[in-house]
């Protein structure tokens, strides 16, 4: 796997005198073209995860759960639809199966378990002063925009250590919006009437530097379980620092890339399909050596009404 570090000098050749932030926006493109050109292996990654239930958050470097161990166990995946289904499971899930259920991109890993106000503080002092925007709805269930009729969220500062919460209660959460900081940013939600912060909070978010607009992949298994393993596509992510990793592995064909990007912000569209193309072939060709040998074979439930061959007398006949 490839750091930035890698190709930001060749980068800088190939993009010119553009600022940095700016590189890193072109390089970050490059990687994203050229990650989903195919199920490259470096997207494809595992996570083990305790749960407390039946309703599990996924890290943010989750893009898609492609499958799922519930308790050791394989399980059957259903996509959101599913749950409207006649068949489906509904808001109120009981099975005795092993199914999970795709549950869509949520703000927060944790939801607020009633009227709650909240505090956020970073781990680093230099993000002393910004301020993160929350959407959502107060204890009453109006929209939350503090004291500004026009404003739709409402700005709650970003602290160094707890000191004190926003004075308004928050019921849900829809979205959040962060800057850049320097450090992790975590937001508390706190169950009292006085100004002053204690332990008694529960985290329900804890966010990454670079994250502005944070989405959780959920998913809703049909059981209460210790733990699941989850088999995911990760996302390909945006780079803004030389250590950041990038989940390829071929260096001259993410330059090759960056090559196309540029032919493509300068219009010239031939050539950058011609980068595109050596570069998505090279690889390919590296891919290849390093898949090992195997195979997914077909899967059968006898739930949905296939014949078991265990009980039935003509199954296996010539």
């Amino acid at each position: 796997m490839l750091t930035v570090a890698d190709i930001w000098e060749d980068a800088g050749r190939i993009f010119g005198n553009c600022d940095e932030e700016e590189r890193y926006v072109r390089i970050s493109d490059a990687i994203e073209l050229l990650a989903t050109k195919g199920e490259w292996d470096p997207l494809r990654g595992y996570v083990d995860i305790c749960c407390t239930g039946n309703c599990v958050t996924l890290p943010n470097e989750v893009e898609t759960p492609l499958a799922v161990l519930i308790d050791g166990h394989p399980s059957l995946a259903q996509d959101q639809l599913f749950q409207f289904h006649l068949n489906g499971p509904g808001a109120d899930w009981r099975a005795c199966d092993f199914t999970w259920i795709d549950g869509g991109l949520w703000p927060t890993y944790s939801d607020i378990p009633g009227p709650r106000r909240l505090f956020a503080f970073s781990t680093s002092p230099l993000d002393v002063g910004e301020t993160i925007n929350i959407f959502g709805q107060n204890a009453d269930g109006d929209d939350l925009n503090d004291t500004n009729p026009v404003q739709n969220s409402m700005p709650i500062p970003i602290q160094f250590g707890a000191s004190s919460v926003h004075p308004i209660a928050v019921s849900r959460i829809f979205r959040i919006e962060k800057p850049k900081t320097v450090g992790r940013v975590r937001i508390v939600s706190v169950d009292y009437s006085n100004a002053n912060c204690n332990d008694s909070g529960t985290l329900i978010a804890d966010m990454q530097y670079w994250e502005t607009v944070p989405q959780y992949r959920r998913i809703r298994l049909s059981r209460a379980a210790r733990w699941a393993r989850v088999y995911f596509r990760r996302k390909t992510g945006r780079v803004s620092k030389l250590t950041d990793l990038i989940p390829l592995n071929h260096r001259f064909a993410l330059v090759t890339m960056c090559r196309a990007v540029q032919n493509y912000w300068q219009e010239r569209i031939e050539l950058g399909l011609a980068n595109e193309a050596q570069a998505v072939r090279w690889m390919s060709e590296k891919e290849s050596t390093l898949q090992p040998p195997g195979e997914f074979p077909i899967q059968v439930d006898i739930r949905a009404g296939l014949y078991d061959k265990h009980t039935d007398p003509f199954i296996g006949w010539d």
